[in-house]
C-alpha cells in the first residue's frame, strides 16, 4: 500500500499505484471514496496541475482536475471474486470562492459475470439498476455518482460551508436515492504563524436520507453500499465499506479542532457522535445491529526531520447496541512514518 509508478506526459500523470484516495471535501469521511477501506490496485489518470484552459470561451472554469481510475478488487468476497472498480472524478473551481465536482463510481464484472466492451458502457451510463434494466443479470454491476460543493463564505472571518450528495441509484440518467454529506470549517493564522482549523460535520449513509424514519414514504434502509448484482459484499472492499467510514443507515455529527504551531508539528481533538445502522442492516460491517456511538479522540504528530514522524493518538468511545449493556473502552494509536 502506497505504492506507485508514474509516468508524466504533459499535464497528465498515468500509472499503476496503490494509494489511498479522498474524493470530497468531508473532513470525517467521504460517501463515495475514501480511505476507510486499504487502496484498491489500480491504473490512474490524473492532471499534474490544476491550471485553466487557454481556450477564451472555457477559461471561466477556472482551475480544473480530472481523475480516472481503473482496478481489481484483490482477495477474497463472498459473493462475486475480483470485480473490476471503475471511478471519475471531474473538479472545477470557476471562482476563487467556489469549487464544485462530480464524480462517478462502479463495481462492475468480476468472476463468472460478463464482462466486455457492452459491459463496460451500460456501467459508464448508468444502466446499472433495475430501473432501467429488467432482467437482472444484465446489470452490469453496482455504481454511484454525485456531486459536491464548497463555498467560502465572504467577511473577515475565513469560513466554509460545503457538501455532498451521492446517489446510489440512477433513473432517468441522474442519481436518486441521495445520501447526504453537510460541512462548515472556520481557520486562520494567529499572531505567532500558528495555523488552526475547526470544523463541524453531518453525515447520512441512508438513500434518501432526508425523509423522516416514520415518514411515507420513509428512507431506504439496507440501501446503501449494497447491490443485487454483489448481494453480499455490495460496495465494500476486505470487507470495508470503500464510501463512508460508518457504513450505511448510519448518521454521524463530528466536532473536530486542529492546531499547527509555527515551529512544526500538529494537534487535533475530535468529538463524535453517531447512530449507526439504524435499520439493523446484517451486511454493515461496523455495527451488525442498530448502536449508538460516542468518541473523543486527542491526536499529535510530531516532525523529526531525517528520522520521519511521529504520532500518537489516544481516545475513548462508547458504544451501546440496541437491547444490549453499553461499552466503553480507551485506545491508543503510535506510529512512526519514514520515507525510503
Amino acid at each position: 500500500d502506497g505504492s506507485e509508478l508514474t509516468w508524466r506526459a504533459g499535464n497528465w500523470l498515468l500509472g499503476p499505484n496503490l494509494m489511498d484516495r479522498w474524493w470530497g471535501p468531508g473532513q470525517q469521511s467521504s460517501l463515495i471514496l475514501s480511505n476507510n477501506a486499504r487502496p484498491i490496485p489500480a491504473l490512474m489518470l490524473d492532471r499534474a496541475t490544476s491550471v485553466p484552459f487557454r481556450m477564451r470561451g472555457l477559461r471561466w472554469i477556472g482551475p480544473w482536475r480530472f481523475t480516472a481510475m481503473l482496478g481489481r478488487a484483490e482477495g477474497s468476497r463472498q459473493d462475486v471474486g475480483h470485480p473490476y472498480v471503475m471511478g471519475m472524478r471531474l473538479e472545477l473551481r470557476p471562482r476563487p470562492w467556489l469549487e464544485f465536482a462530480a464524480q462517478r463510481t462502479a463495481i462492475f464484472c468480476g468472476e463468472g459475470r460478463a464482462c466486455g466492451a457492452s459491459v463496460f458502457w451500460k456501467m459508464l451510463l448508468g444502466h446499472d439498476n433495475r430501473g432501467i434494466n429488467t432482467d437482472g443479470e444484465t446489470e452490469p454491476g453496482n455504481g454511484l455518482a454525485g456531486f459536491d460543493l464548497r463555498v467560502k463564505l465572504p467577511g473577515p472571518l475565513p469560513l466554509a460551508l460545503y457538501t455532498q450528495m451521492i446517489g446510489e441509484d440512477v433513473h432517468d440518467y441522474m442519481p436518486v436515492k441521495y445520501l447526504g454529506l453537510f460541512g462548515a470549517e472556520l481557520g486562520g493564522l494567529s499572531d505567532r504563524g500558528a495555523a488552526w482549523r475547526a470544523h463541524i460535520e453531518y453525515s447520512d449513509t441512508t438513500c434518501s436520507f432526508w425523509r423522516h424514519t416514520h415518514g411515507d414514504p420513509p428512507p431506504k434502509f439496507g440501501c446503501a453500499y449494497n447491490s443485487g448484482v454483489y448481494p453480499i459484499d455490495g460496495y465494500r472492499y476486505y470487507r470495508q465499506s470503500i464510501g463512508h467510514s460508518t457504513d450505511n443507515d448510519s448518521r454521524l455529527w463530528n466536532l473536530g479542532w486542529r492546531y499547527a504551531p509555527a515551529a512544526g508539528g500538529e494537534w487535533t481533538l475530535k468529538v463524535l457522535k453517531g447512530d449507526l445502522n439504524r435499520g439493523g442492516d446484517v451486511l454493515n460491517r461496523l455495527a451488525p445491529v442498530p448502536t449508538q456511538y460516542r468518541a473523543l479522540q486527542l491526536g499529535w504528530r510530531a516532525d523529526l526531520g531525517h528520522a520521519g514522524t511521529l504520532g500518537l493518538q489516544l481516545g475513548a468511545q462508547r458504544l451501546q447496541p440496541r437491547g444490549e449493556a453499553r461499552h466503553t473502552s480507551a485506545f491508543g494509536f503510535l506510529d512512526w512514518q519514514r520515507p525510503l
